[in-house]
């Protein structure tokens, strides 16, 4: 089983996607488009976004995808009907986390640093 296919079974309400017609709203179809290393990441994002879903109530809270963009950890979400404090919360744990992807190896989860590479 695939580590996404783990993790939508743990979080059926947040990682359902509206399926192969509506891909404008969601890219879950593909799975987390980022390597295994960000999966501890990945976690506590899930995991924040849980919290936030169980105890905002008349929350609407979906992941839309996961990915890797210019190096970071990349998390799309839809936050809709949550209160400012709770959703700045969550978008604030979000940053700290795309931040902490910067330092950690997107294959292996050992510590590591964001590469530069020359354009061609």
């Amino acid at each position: 089983m695939s580590a996404f296919a783990e993790r939508q079974q743990r979080y059926p309400d947040l990682l359902a996607y509206p399926g192969w017609d509506d891909l404008m709203h969601s890219q879950l179809a593909w799975g987390f488009d980022c390597g295994p290393g960000w999966l501890p990441l990945i976690d506590i994002a899930l995991e924040t976004l849980d919290f936030g879903k169980k105890h905002a109530s008349a929350a609407r809270i979906r992941v839309l995808q996961v990915k890797e963009k210019f190096g970071r950890l990349t998390i799309y979400a839809d936050l809709a009907n949550i209160l400012p404090p709770v959703r700045d919360g969550i978008l604030a744990i979000l940053s700290h986390l795309a931040d902490l992807s910067t330092y950690t190896c997107e294959s292996s989860v050992q510590p590591g640093t964001l590469g530069r590479h020359e354009a061609r």
